[in-house]
């Protein structure tokens, strides 16, 4: 029964950032390396500098990372596949994780603060 609550807190998080880009505010694309791991029921769990993202276990195989400076960006692969295709321009996009070196970006809607170095003590 846990692990289905975490599978659909995941489920819920991707459903929530769906098209959205999230930032945590931190300087430099090194925030943006990242391991992977897979948990006992399945999941996938990525470890970012500042956050980790937990992924349900049937997600596996249908989506890709894409690290550009200071963004990690989720696809599914199938739909951007399909996407690209028909349209030449990027399509697939599920969420973006992001690092800002200040919060100016705050007063736009979609972008919600998950981690922010400015916090911490």
């Amino acid at each position: 029964m846990n692990a289905w609550k975490r599978i659909m807190a995941a489920a819920g998080m991707g459903i929530m950032l769906m098209a959205s880009s999230v930032y945590g505010a931190a300087d430099g694309s090194e925030y943006m390396e990242f391991t992977d791991n897979e948990l006992v029921d399945g999941s996938l769990i990525y470890y970012f500098k500042e956050m980790e993202i937990t992924l349900p276990a049937d997600w596996k195989g249908k989506f890709d990372i894409e690290i550009n400076g200071n963004n990690a960006t989720f696809y599914h692969k199938a739909s951007r596949e399909k996407w690209m295709a028909s349209n030449g321009t990027d399509g697939g996009k599920l969420f973006t994780l992001s690092c800002s070196v200040n919060d100016d970006f705050a007063e736009l809607p979609d972008f919600p603060i998950l981690v922010s170095a400015m916090n911490q003590q």
